[in-house]
């Protein structure tokens, strides 16, 4: 498998999808509604899932802004699935949605996705990622 933490920045027409790490502290503190610990330790996290090439995890801000609208997370990356969660203040943006999943399917060849049961958009995801 490629090096994953070569995945960024990733650009829509509207969206950036950024590295937590190169995300203002304030941003991801407001988006997770935790405190400053708490955030800074989610941000390392998620950086060394992406240096040990087993998963990736993106702040997604809208262009030209610094508010982050949400998290997309690629865990437990192997071959041939992985692990979505999608935590979105609103409904994701389909130009996200589909830009995921040409990144999945093309870029990652990854065939088999799977999502948390409790995600409240699983079944409508699991069919778009099918």
């Amino acid at each position: 498998m490629e090096q994953l933490q070569r995945y960024h920045p990733i650009f829509t027409e509207n969206y950036q999808w950024e590295f937590l790490s190169n995300l203002t502290g304030k941003a991801l503190q407001e988006f997770l509604k935790t405190d400053i610990p708490t955030s800074a330790r989610y941000a390392n996290q998620a950086m060394q899932q992406i240096m040990a090439n087993k998963g990736l995890t993106w702040g997604v801000i809208p262009k030209q802004q610094t508010n982050l609208i949400g998290i997309i997370e690629l865990q437990n990356i192997t071959n041939k699935s992985l692990l979505l969660n999608l935590n979105f203040q609103q409904a994701v943006p389909q130009e996200i949605l589909i830009r995921l999943r040409y990144f999945i399917k093309q870029q990652l060849n990854i065939q088999k996705v799977y999502f948390n049961p409790d995600a409240k958009n699983q079944q409508e995801w699991q069919d778009f990622f099918a």
